[in-house]
């Protein structure tokens, strides 16, 4: 995977026909081990909305409460095909407020310091950026943003903003929104993955007008940037556009932090 830039499955790869016309069968996939192994097994990494139930983290959706299992065994899942070659990058949504401690004390156990665990969500506002969460955090834009926060810092005076130095930019990396139509802030996104930044590109598909963020990526060289993550609900289509070739069949290994975010548009 060095050299490519990383397709995440959201919530697993799962079966589907027509993404605008998604069948009851097919969500019903969704959040499931199974569709989780699936996304491991091809190479590809995996989103996961994640809640905090009676103190313990757990793969959910808020919509949807009646399935859920144990953050701990997707990440022991996750360790038993990741690889040097394959890092299998994830996506943690946090849907709740209250998870960044348990968070931390759950991933200090099984994946301490791991930087292809990406995450954004209610817990990583601005101002806590600074603390010690032992995960990488990303940060989130509205489509209509044209510039964001975390970019300046107050001069020595506090009688203006200066911009910072790529060392000085507290978010691991964006999280990039979009309009419907596609639209994105490129420029910032240019910046960020020059630097060396994260950056994570949400909900691009090809039958919807966002497909238009895949040809950009690609127009850019952004597919070339290993920081650079595309989540869809179709992975394999679009690890063939980008010419993405992965294993046929991923052998579980015997046993081994998050972005949090906003971004984006135009």
């Amino acid at each position: 995977m060095s050299g490519n830039l990383n397709i995440i499955a959201h919530r697993g790869l799962w079966n589907i026909t027509k993404i605008a016309n998604r069948q009851s069968s097919d969500l019903q996939k969704q959040f499931t081990l199974k569709a989780y192994e699936n996304a491991f097994q091809k190479g590809f990494g995996a989103e996961a909305d994640i809640t905090l139930s009676n103190g313990i983290l757990v793969v959910n959706h808020p919509s949807d409460e009646t399935k859920s299992f144990e953050l701990e065994t997707l990440l022991r899942l996750r360790e038993k095909y990741k690889t040097t070659e394959k890092p299998l990058p994830l996506m943690l949504h946090l849907q709740s407020s209250g998870i960044a401690i348990h968070l931390k004390k759950l991933l200090d156990s099984i994946s301490k310091d791991d930087p292809f665990i990406l995450g954004f969500g209610y817990d990583y506002a601005p101002q806590n950026y600074t603390m010690n969460q032992g995960i990488l955090m990303l940060s989130t834009l509205s489509p209509t943003a044209r510039d964001a926060d975390f970019l300046y810092k107050p001069t020595a005076d506090n009688t203006d903003l200066v911009l910072c130095t790529p060392d000085e930019i507290k978010p691991a990396g964006i999280y990039v929104e979009h309009s419907p139509q596609g639209f994105v802030n490129w420029n910032l996104v240019q910046y960020m993955a020059d630097i060396g930044k994260h950056v994570l590109f949400c909900a691009v598909e090809f039958d919807k007008p966002t497909g238009r963020i895949l040809k950009q990526i690609r127009a850019r060289g952004l597919d070339k940037n290993p920081n650079v993550h595309v989540m869809t609900n179709n992975p394999e289509k679009t690890a063939a556009f980008f010419g993405i070739k992965r294993p046929i069949e991923a052998k579980p290994l015997k046993m081994n932090p998050v972005l949090f975010s906003k971004n984006t548009s135009r």
